[in-house]
């Protein structure tokens, strides 16, 4: 009996250890599933602060729903890979705005690593995003952009983006301007002495106080003054023109063997607005034996025949007819009798004239006998 409980207790503890063992796997598992993201957080140290500002429109699917975020600060890097996401949860907050982080003060530059959980609705982590950046003592003293006109961070409440709409094309470019707002909602012109970042530089680009639009996709411009931060969504558009039809001149050509010539290609889009694409145009040529065509020039191969070519561009079409002939035999012929013509008439012309010469060289030494 002794035994048997021996033995029963053994595999109890054997069982338990085992259960153990692949909850611990498990969970280690579970956290190696979390994501490490690089894109759709930007960071800026302001003071003693870290500014954390999210751009959802750059956040890789399954993340973008996220329900709360942390943001974090630490002087040595998180060993996430290492050591895996729970030691570093924490209670995450909705995001409506620019999270705010204070960094621990210090007399001597050092790198801080600023950590951003996203989470959902469960608070299960769906991807973190780790970045390392420097913090200055010397800028921790003063803020960021010290100035004394017209105002500092002390002297407004919010700062304000402003601009005429939140829309622009591709290849625009447009002004902006930061404002600063009292208790009392008077607002002083400060974009110069603002700060402004663009989320995403091949989007939308900053120079001075002018946005300029690189590509098609949306966009976060952050503005810090002092302690102070705004952000404004920026919806970058395609400037796409409307294309109305492909006009070709000319229509027809007729060639013979051998021969060459030119062809336009016009676009026409909606606004009467013209464009010569003959060099962008794509050719197909129903028989590519008669002809070839490139850069907006035709040549008749030595096949002879009729086909017609299509030239595209973008969703428009637009098709030139043409006809390759052989020389006939008469034009050959006439051409022959031509050169021949002209051979014999050099050539007769030269022997009259030496006939003539010998007669009158006959007639002198007659007369000068007489």
């Amino acid at each position: 009996m002794k035994k048997l409980l021996s033995v029963l207790l053994i595999t109890s503890l054997l069982f338990s250890v085992t259960l153990s063992f692949t909850r611990t796997k498990n969970a280690s598992a579970a956290e190696t599933t979390v994501q490490q993201i690089s894109q759709g957080v930007t960071n800026t140290i302001v003071g003693n602060q870290l500014q954390t500002t999210v751009d959802t429109t750059q956040l890789v699917d399954g993340v973008k729903n996220f329900n709360t975020v942390s943001v974090a600060v630490y002087n040595d890097e998180p060993l996430i890979a290492t050591n895996g996401i729970s030691d570093f949860i924490k209670d995450g907050i909705t995001y409506d705005k620019p999270i705010t982080t204070d960094i621990t003060p210090s007399d001597v530059k050092h790198d801080v690593y600023a950590l951003t959980i996203f989470y959902s609705v469960d608070k299960t982590p769906l991807a973190y995003h780790l970045e390392k950046l420097q913090f200055d003592p010397s800028s921790a003293t003063q803020p960021s952009n010290p100035v004394t006109t017209p105002g500092t961070n002390n002297d407004y409440k919010e700062i304000r983006f402003m601009m005429k709409d939140e829309d622009i094309k591709v290849g625009q470019t447009k002004e902006f301007k930061v404002y600063g707002i009292k208790d009392n909602d008077k607002k002083e012109d400060i974009t110069k002495q603002a700060t402004v970042k663009s989320s995403n530089e091949n989007v939308l680009a900053i120079d001075g106080n002018k946005l300029i639009a690189k590509s098609a996709d949306k966009a976060v411009i952050t503005a810090t003054f002092g302690d102070l931060v705004t952000s404004l969504r920026i919806n970058v558009k395609k400037n796409e023109q409307v294309l109305h039809k492909l006009i070709i001149t000319p229509e027809k050509v007729k060639l013979n063997q051998g021969d060459s010539v030119k062809i336009k290609v016009i676009a026409i889009y909606k606004g009467d607005k013209n464009q010569d694409v003959t060099k962008d145009v794509k050719w197909t040529i129903l028989d590519d034996q008669l002809v070839t065509i490139k850069d907006g020039v035709i040549t008749a191969n030595t096949k002879s025949g009729s086909t017609k070519a299509i030239a595209t561009f973008n969703d428009k079409q637009v098709k030139i007819e043409i006809s390759v002939s052989t020389k006939k035999k008469h034009e050959e012929k006439d051409d022959e009798k031509h050169d021949g013509n002209h051979n014999d008439k050099h050539d007769g012309n030269h022997d009259d004239k030496h006939s003539k010469e010998d007669r009158s060289a006959k007639d002198k030494d007659k007369k000068k006998h007489e």
